[in-house]
Order: C-alpha cells, then structure tokens, then sequence
C-alpha cells in the first residue's frame, strides 16, 4: 500500500510572473561566445514590454531581468571591441596577457550572467521578485500617483471611477 501523498507546492504560472524573460537568458548556452551572450541580454530587454502591460509581479520580474539584460548588453559592448583590439597587439607584440585578463572579463560576466538566471526564474516559478544587487537600474519602476490611478480606472470601468483601496 503507498504510503500518504505529499502535496505538491503551488507555483505561479510563468506568464503571471514573467519566468520567460530569465529562461530567455540561458541562450548564452549557444556556442558562439561573444554573440550568445549578447542574444541572451537583448532576449531579456525585448520581453519587458510585453510584462510592463501584465503588470504586478510579472512587471516588476520584467523590469529587472530587463535591467539585467541592458547590465549584460553594457559589459559586452565595453569587453568586446577590447577582445578584438587586445588580441591584434598581442599578435604584433607576442604578448597574451591582456587577451587573458580580457577573456577572464567576459568568462566572470557569462557566469554571474548564468548564476542571475538560474535565481531569476526560481524565484520568478515561487512567485517572488529576485532583487539583483549586481544590475545596473537603467529601468525604474513605474510610480503612480493617486491621479494617475484614478485617471486609469476610470479608463477601464465603464461604470465611472472607482475608489482606490488603500
């Protein structure tokens, strides 16, 4: 006879939560080093508009992998050209030394870019907001005053404004 069920725990659907903008970063898995993880970023920002308008926890997911995908885009157009101009001195010069430092540059981006992921839909698949310390905050979030809310209930009632619970 088995034994008693274990219940299973809720998770949130991954379109309420925006779980698709973190798994889009695993494209950084492509086995083109330098264009992988620029895909991987700009899949992130590109899925942000589509949960700005989900609003509530799939926004605020959005925003911040989005935010993460704009830090990810700003590192490698900062590494990238460096990579290339680097290893045509060190093939001039004889010398690899920056090229290392250089690729050891994008190899700590890919990782923390992976590490960032992997939390960012764990915690988006529980519902959570993942807070990364380590993106940089090109988006804000979205602050509404209370005009702007009633501005907006008035525009989806058709019964005439509604009052904003506090």
């Amino acid at each position: 006879m088995p034994g008693p069920r274990i219940p299973r725990l809720p998770t949130a659907s991954p379109d309420s939560t925006a779980t698709s903008s973190y798994r889009f970063g695993y494209l950084i898995f492509i086995p083109l080093p330098f264009v992988s993880t620029i895909a991987a970023g700009a899949a992130m920002v590109a899925l942000y508009p589509r949960y700005r308008r989900a609003g509530g926890i799939a926004a605020e997911n959005g925003r911040r992998a989005a935010n993460w995908g704009l830090t990810v885009l700003a590192a490698m157009l900062i590494v990238t050209p460096f990579v290339g101009t680097a290893a045509k001195v060190a093939s001039e010069q004889r010398s690899a030394w920056l090229v290392w430092v250089l690729v050891s540059a994008y190899l700590l981006v890919s990782a923390a870019h992976i590490a960032v992921v992997m939390f960012g839909r764990a915690f988006a698949r529980q519902g959570r907001v993942f807070e990364n310390p380590l993106a940089i905050p090109f988006i804000r979030p979205r602050t509404f005053t209370e005009a702007t809310l009633d501005q907006r209930a008035r525009h989806l009632s058709f019964n005439g404004p509604r009052t904003i619970v506090r």
